[in-house]
């Protein structure tokens, strides 16, 4: 029951951030998962250029819509996710590689994400 509501609880802290909610929940494992939703419009992204903490192991999902078409490049991991102009795409990512890496657009470039992995 505690596993539960801090399961609860940290579902409302993260629904304020920008984007940033966990989609599971439990001690950060090998089965633990982590969704962002990244928007791209307007020349902007959302995030921009928060800083993401998560184990090693953690799924990443992340969700991205975007009014244009362009990829999202996850460095370190060399991950490009093709996005199209008003498609929503999803993509997971199991984070076994610790370091510092930024997601980022290229059209234009922008920076949405500083991922430590650790």
């Amino acid at each position: 029951m505690r596993r539960v509501f801090a399961m609860l609880f940290g579902l409302l802290l993260l629904s304020g951030c920008s984007g940033l909610a966990p989609v599971a929940s439990g001690s950060m494992s090998s089965t633990a998962n982590l969704g962002i939703h990244i928007t791209l419009a307007d020349g902007k992204a959302d995030p921009s250029g928060e800083r993401v903490e998560a184990a090693k192991g953690t799924t990443l999902v992340l969700t991205i819509d975007s009014d244009r078409d362009d990829e999202v490049h996850v460095h370190g991991y060399d991950i490009e996710i093709p996005v199209t102009a008003g498609k929503t795409v999803t993509k997971e990512i199991v984070l076994d590689q610790v370091g510092r890496f930024e997601v980022e657009s290229h059209e234009p470039p922008l920076t949405i994400l500083q991922l430590i992995v650790s």
